[in-house]
């Protein structure tokens, strides 16, 4: 359903949670990712979703080069976050603690208000696409954050 809607109107917002839901046949997944790349190169969220869905089918190279290439265009926590992982799954922490270093920082940069969890409001917007509850997309929903 995600996808029909992508097809007829794009929504970078949407596409994040493309790269979220889980259960699917990520190989189909990410083809189908990678025919939207040619439309909207620019996308960051589209990038970033590359790279996670080629992070859960551990094709490492493929996630690093769209990982680095939606950080090119915009520094995103999640994105740090992903290539640190990835460098943690590689082996090669000397490269994931950078990436760790910079999140850390943009959460300690941002103004107080503005500590929420986007995610959330995110997804109830989006809610009507997706065939589950949006909170069994959130990768700690449920559990009680102080």
């Amino acid at each position: 359903m995600i996808e029909k809607q992508l097809d007829t109107q794009w929504d970078s917002d949407l596409i994040q949670l493309y790269g979220q839901v889980r259960g699917r046949d990520l190989t189909s997944c990410i083809a189908r990712a990678e025919k939207w790349l040619p439309q909207h190169p620019e996308d960051a969220q589209l990038l970033l979703t590359l790279g996670r869905l080629c992070l859960q089918q551990r094709l490492w190279g493929k996630a690093q080069i769209y990982l680095e290439a939606s950080l090119s265009l915009v520094d995103q926590r999640a994105v740090r976050l992903e290539l640190a992982r990835l460098f943690e799954q590689t082996e090669r922490w000397d490269e994931a603690m950078p990436h760790y270093r910079a999140a850390a920082e943009q959460v300690a940069l941002r103004p107080a208000t503005l500590a929420f969890d986007w995610r959330s409001a995110q997804l109830s917007s989006h809610s009507q696409y997706l065939d589950c509850p949006a909170k069994s997309l959130l990768p700690h929903a449920g559990e009680g954050r102080s």
